[in-house]
């Protein structure tokens, strides 16, 4: 069975089944899978996804560069439509997995924290949220300073 690993606290770092994940088309396709890896009980429409990440192109065009982008990202983390699949995506919506097979920085510094566990959250506070990362889109950029304003502020 396939894992994957992401650490988003520092630089981001992709890695499946001890591989290095490096061949991501854009930053916008790795920006898509950190909004939905940070976000994994949250269904999204794929209208809103679309104007997150293209908001200056038409809602065709938008909604076509979201469709490659799915389509490349399933590619690269090498998913299925199988139950365990780390992307579950409909015609109309788009979500993580939360029950597929992966590890995430970030989930379990919130659980440290949570669990008063302050010398483990530090060892994986390796830098700030995504450190150096902007995809070209306003609307995620924003979302993420918000998100880096929170974990600094933890």
């Amino acid at each position: 069975m396939k894992h994957l690993a992401l650490i988003l606290l520092g630089t981001f770092q992709a890695i499946l089944d001890d591989m290095p994940v490096t061949n991501f088309r854009s930053s916008k396709v790795q920006g898509l899978l950190v909004y939905l890896l940070m976000t994994p009980h949250q269904v999204h429409t794929r209208d809103t996804l679309a104007t997150m990440f293209w908001a200056d192109e038409t809602d065709t065009i938008a909604k076509k560069n979201l469709r490659q982008s799915l389509y490349q990202l399933r590619k690269i983390l090498k998913d299925d439509s199988s139950d365990k699949s780390y992307l579950l995506v409909t015609r109309s919506s788009v979500q993580f997995n939360a029950d597929s097979d992966y590890s995430l920085d970030v989930k379990d510094f919130l659980s440290y924290l949570e669990n008063d566990q302050l010398e483990s959250a530090l060892m994986l506070y390796r830098g700030g949220l995504l450190a150096g990362f902007t995809c070209d889109s306003t609307p995620f950029d924003e979302w993420l300073r918000q998100e880096r304003e929170r974990f600094h502020r933890l």
